[in-house]
Parts: structure tokens; sequence; C-alpha cells
């Protein structure tokens, strides 16, 4: 795991947004379960090593999360708010990464809209 600086290249974000990069499938499993709400400029970021249809469940997350859904060429293919408690959303088509974040900051994201994804460094941390 390590974190993720998150720009929109087609529209800037009004408020830095940084991520934590979840790469294996217990990671994954967990996301925001048993967790405390995301911060407004904190999210997780769900990479998988080709396209694929997600499932996202809600279950035993007690607060909404918006969605980021993005394809491999980090275009944005869809954008959602996921209610708490609630069963699962899926993917609209195969994705290759997606974004939980808190849902006042899925207003940022558009479909069609253009990624970058930069490595962020954590300064003083040992």
């Amino acid at each position: 795991m390590g974190w993720v600086s998150v720009e929109n290249v087609s529209a800037p974000l009004e408020n830095p947004l940084r991520v934590q990069r979840l790469n294996w499938p217990w990671q994954k499993a967990r996301g925001y379960l048993l967790r405390f709400a995301p911060k407004s400029e904190e999210g997780l970021l769900f990479v998988y090593h080709r396209p694929r249809r997600v499932v996202v469940h809600m279950l035993f997350v007690p607060f909404p999360l918006g969605i980021v859904w993005i394809n491999e060429q980090l275009t944005v293919v869809g954008v959602e708010e996921a209610p708490p408690w609630r069963g699962v959303r899926r993917s609209p088509v195969p994705v290759q990464l997606f974004i939980e974040m808190a849902p006042e900051r899925i207003k940022e994201f558009a479909v069609g809209h253009v990624l970058a994804l930069k490595q962020a460094y954590e300064v003083g941390v040992s």
C-alpha cells in the first residue's frame, strides 16, 4: 500500500485528493468495511491487473461513499454515490481502477475526464 495523488487533467480539482492504493485481494475486500468515513481529501484506490467488471458491496459500511470508475487509459467511465448499508454497486463497464471517496467529492469528476496518478511520498515518516 502506498499513497497516490489524483489529478483531474480535464478539470483541475478544487482541493488535493490523495488515495491509498490497494493491491492485495484482502485489502480490496475490506475497503471501507469497519473503518471511519473518509476525509474529504482522502480515499482508496483499487487497482486490478486487467480491466474487469467490479462489484462494490456496501454491507457494514455505515456511511455513503462516492465511487469514480476508471478505465485503463485513466479516463472516467462512471461516477456514482453509494448509499450506506445498501447492497452492491457494479461498474458500468469493465474497469482497471476505481476510487472510493467522500461523496461530496464526486461532483469534481465526470464521464470522459482524464486523470493523472502520481506517487505521493510521506515526508517525515520513518
